[in-house]
This record gives structure tokens, C-alpha cells and sequence, in this order.
């Protein structure tokens, strides 16, 4: 039998980081919308693992930021000591120091679809968004107004 409970992340870190330390994965739902298309909020799971090597451009991590919030973005530059971190519907770029990163999400799911974040599409895909990143305020506007008249007429 499966329950589900609503948690804030805050009550659940020092879990989630006690089961990565452990090498376990860790299934999450998304909340919020910083992720946005590629995540959609209360509706994509992600797996996180602990990382064993060095982050890449365009791994998505579990971090800490300077403020004590937690959030799941994506790396868009790497740098000697921190990440340079993105959400995909944002535009303020954060400054996060490696030591801040607690997961990376290896995979997720959404519609009943399963995404290797190391796949060629992916990786095509996730690439492409960041390249549009001068635009994609206004391919936002757009998604989400295609998303809404496909919700309406379902």
C-alpha cells in the first residue's frame, strides 16, 4: 500500500541527504515552477543521487542557497569553486559554492514517461533551452499559453 503525506523539503533534507550518503536514490515531486517545461509542479518526480564526480553544464542539482532555501536548478556554468545555477523559467542566475550541493537528479518522470537526464535527447534538449535563454521569456508566454488551451480542451 502506498501513502502519500505533503512535506516540506526542509523537514525532509536531513533524510534525503542520509539516504544519499548512503548511495540510495531518492524520489522526489517537484514544487513550484523555477523548472518549468521541463518540470511541472506536483506532477514530475525526479530521482536524485549523490554526485561521485564533478557536476557538468547542464546537471540539475539539489542545492542550498545563501538565503537557507532549497532548490533544484540547473548548472549552466561551471566554475573553479562555485556552479553558476539557472531554474529554466528564471532569469536571475545564482553563485553557488560546490560544497552547497547536495543531489543531482539522474532521472524523471512525468505523464507516465521516464527521462534519463544523460541521454542524447535529453541532453539536445536541455542544451537548446539554455541557448534560448536571451528568449525564453517569451517562449514561456507561448508554452504556457499552448498548455493552457490543451488543458482546456481535454
Amino acid at each position: 500500500m502506498k501513502i502519500s503525506k505533503n512535506v516540506s523539503i526542509h523537514d525532509l533534507i536531513p533524510l534525503i541527504e542520509e539516504k544519499l550518503n548512503s548511495s540510495s536514490e531518492v524520489i522526489i515531486t517537484v514544487s513550484g515552477n523555477s523548472m518549468y517545461p521541463f518540470f511541472v509542479d506536483k506532477a514530475t518526480n525526479v530521482t536524485l543521487v549523490k554526485p561521485i564526480k564533478a557536476l557538468k553544464r547542464m546537471d540539475i542539482a539539489l542545492y542550498k542557497t545563501p538565503t537557507n532555501i532549497y532548490a533544484l536548478h540547473r548548472i549552466i556554468k561551471v566554475k573553479k569553486d562555485e556552479y553558476v545555477i539557472c531554474g529554466d523559467a528564471l532569469k536571475q542566475k545564482e553563485y553557488i559554492n560546490k560544497d552547497k550541493i547536495i543531489g543531482v537528479v539522474k532521472s524523471y518522470r512525468y505523464n507516465s514517461k521516464h527521462i534519463n537526464c544523460n541521454s542524447v535527447s535529453y541532453r539536445f534538449k536541455a542544451n537548446l533551452w539554455v541557448f534560448l535563454y536571451p528568449i525564453r521569456k517569451y517562449l514561456l508566454y507561448i508554452i504556457r499559453k499552448i498548455d493552457k488551451r490543451i488543458k482546456k480542451n481535454n
